[in-house]
């Protein structure tokens, strides 16, 4: 599936614009962002209660919308980087930075994901229940997506990704599993 998404992103590339590589600074302020989206997201989650659940889940899923986004982004960003030159790699002090930023997203999208499995009471029992399994599902594709991509641009930290992005996408499966026993 991930790399479904990274051939649609690609063919969007290579058809719409001219490409340009994306630095690795940029690719960092990207990551930053990402990050920044997915620990209010995760934020929104601990504050759902039951009596805010009405306005505060339907505000969450917008919130979920935005970390996709952002995936989305960084997806687009590595298929620029590999169509404008498939053999570059970042400069070794770009990659040091791009690993240490990629493991705090991985970090706080796992916060997330637990975030979520932990108020499956209050969320899995209404109408959320599907929005956020597609949600799960889209972020899981887009990490994976990108992982795969920066792996060839970040090779000091290859390994590294794999790894954990392997560990979030087992996450991503168990909120997955947990979401759909109720959606059943």
């Amino acid at each position: 599936m991930q790399f479904k998404l990274f051939a649609l992103a690609a063919a969007f590339f290579s058809v719409v614009s001219p490409v340009l590589a994306v630095t690795s600074d940029e690719l960092g302020i990207d990551i930053d962002t990402s990050t920044t989206a997915t620990i209010d997201a995760s934020k929104a989650v601990k504050s759902i209660t039951t009596s805010n659940i009405v306005t505060a889940a339907p505000a969450l899923l917008l919130v979920l919308r935005s970390v996709v986004e952002g995936g989305q982004a960084l997806v687009f960003d590595i298929v620029e980087n590999l169509l404008a030159n498939p053999q570059q790699i970042f400069e070794p002090s770009g990659q040091l930075s791009i690993c240490n930023n990629y493991k705090g997203l991985i970090r706080v999208q796992e916060q997330l994901v637990y975030d979520l499995i932990d108020k499956h009471p209050l969320l899995g029992g209404g109408a959320f229940v599907l929005p956020i399994i597609a949600t799960i599902r889209a972020l899981d594709v887009a990490l994976g997506a990108f992982a795969t991509g920066l792996s060839v641009l970040v090779p000091t930290c290859a390994p590294g990704f794999v790894q954990s992005t392997q560990r979030l996408s087992a996450a991503f499966d168990l909120a997955i599993s947990t979401y759909s026993s109720t959606s059943s």
